[in-house]
């Protein structure tokens, strides 16, 4: 049903994506109506701003909108968290990343990464102008653009050595080149790719659950280097159609840099990270003469210069066992709901299906019904019209045999004779015109009535 999903204005357009299913989870379809589609198509093209269709423009390209509704849904997306991570391999116009990054919340970074000039200079352009003209971008998540070949991600420099929450492949992957990206991946964390002609969600697992799954059909094929092989889930989500990834020639690797803490980004650290750096910052403050305690030893300036050497997760705290099973009672949950909720839409659609069966089947039989009565029609048309010209001519015939006899008669009873003869057959001929008329009448009400 997703091609039904156009509308005339933005609100319109979700609302049908809403109701084919497509968008199921009310902060994606806050996302959609927040994020106007027209600020991301290329310029000659917005007339097509609202169509569920995709839109190319030279080498910008922006997917359907019913597309970017799956690969949200799919993606998990926690909400409002402080800290999370998303990188975009592939960013294109950035309309995915303004969606994403409204769900995640204002205190998400979005790194996103694009190889070619022209759809890297449209996406900034576009985010900027959309962040201008949208109310409720006054606090924008950050988002960092970078120029380079997202397959060429140096894993083990800059912020690609900490991992992402989520990442998403706006191009199609050879299979060779998931485990790569997989590996970005931090625990919990979920990767949705196309690869090949299907779109494959990705979930890294937490230790604990790594060790409780069970192997499957689902899990990675290849095992990567120095990962278990069950620390991957994979799920196919659908089949798709995506241009490939290119891969350009220059062999240099490409680095994210790393996140380095100051006080401007302090808001877009864990709650555990800002408790930690606002007690050590506070009791710097402290006078060592009437409260000794070793951040007061040191000058505040010198812990700003020590806190910026820190990353994301130095102060987390890891994880009891009832901890985990609490949360994988939560993710359990989540996944039965979203499994009935999922139900209840393929139901809604095979209803939906059966009853277009249905119509499409009595317009079938209504058109044979049609088509059958005409031609028994047409066939006793036909017949009646052989019949009438056998009796016309069989009475021109007695008409001749008769007037070849009443010429061996006198020439003035021929005279009579002949106007009676002419007579008869002007009455014989309106007689089988009369008839011919009725029976064609009868016919044709026959046929209506039928």
């Amino acid at each position: 049903m997703a091609w039904r999903s156009s509308g005339r204005t933005n609100d319109e357009l979700v609302n049908n994506l809403k109701r084919f299913g497509v968008i199921r989870t009310p902060q994606i379809e806050a996302a959609f109506r927040a994020v106007d589609r027209k600020f991301f198509v290329p310029t000659k093209q917005s007339h097509l701003a609202y169509t569920d269709q995709p839109i190319r423009e030279g080498n910008i390209h922006i997917s359907a909108p019913h597309i970017y509704g799956t690969i949200l849904e799919a993606l998990d997306l926690p909400s409002t968290e402080a800290g999370s991570t998303f990188l975009n391999l592939g960013s294109g116009t950035g309309y995915l990343t303004c969606l994403v990054t409204q769900v995640m919340g204002p205190q998400t970074i979005a790194y996103n990464v694009e190889l070619q000039d022209e759809p890297f200079r449209h996406g900034q352009h576009a985010v900027q102008q959309w962040q201008h003209a949208s109310r409720q971008t006054r606090h924008p998540p950050k988002m960092v653009f970078l120029q380079g070949n997202g397959l060429m991600l140096h894993p083990s420099e800059g912020e690609a050595c900490m991992g992402f929450d989520r990442i998403y492949v706006g191009a199609a992957l050879e299979l060779e080149a998931l485990q790569p990206i997989a590996n970005l991946l931090r625990p919990n964390g979920v990767l949705v790719c196309p690869v090949g002609d299907e779109l494959v969600k990705v979930t890294r697992l937490s230790r604990s659950e790594a060790l409780t799954m069970d192997i499957s059909a689902n899990t990675f094929r290849l095992r990567p280097p120095l990962l278990h092989h069950r620390d991957f889930v994979t799920e196919v989500i659908s089949g798709v159609r995506f241009t490939g990834m290119i891969d350009s020639k220059s062999s240099a690797p490409l680095i994210i840099p790393h996140r380095i803490w100051e006080p401007a980004l302090h808001s877009y650290y864990s709650e555990t990270f800002r408790t930690a750096c606002r007690t050590v910052l506070l009791c710097a403050n402290a006078d060592p003469s009437r409260h000794v305690d070793a951040p007061a030893l040191l000058p505040r300036a010198l812990w700003l210069e020590v806190l910026s050497y820190t990353h994301r997760d130095w102060f987390d705290l890891p994880l009891s066992d009832e901890d985990q099973l609490r949360i994988r009672l939560r993710q359990l949950e989540a996944t039965l709901r979203q499994t009935e909720q999922a139900k209840r839409d393929l139901e809604d659609q095979l209803r939906l299906a059966q009853e277009e069966r249905d119509l499409h089947r009595r317009m079938a039989q209504y058109m044979q019904q049609v088509v059958g009565s005409s031609s028994t029609r047409r066939i006793m048309l036909r017949e009646l019209d052989d019949d009438l010209d056998e009796v016309v001519d069989e009475t021109m015939a007695e008409d001749e045999e008769d007037e070849e006899d009443g010429d061996e008669e006198d020439e003035d009873d021929s005279e009579d004779d002949d106007g009676m003869e002419e007579e008869a057959i002007d009455a014989i001929s309106s007689s089988a015109q009369a008839e011919r008329s009725r029976t064609y009448r009868a016919v044709s009400i026959g046929s209506e009535n039928t």
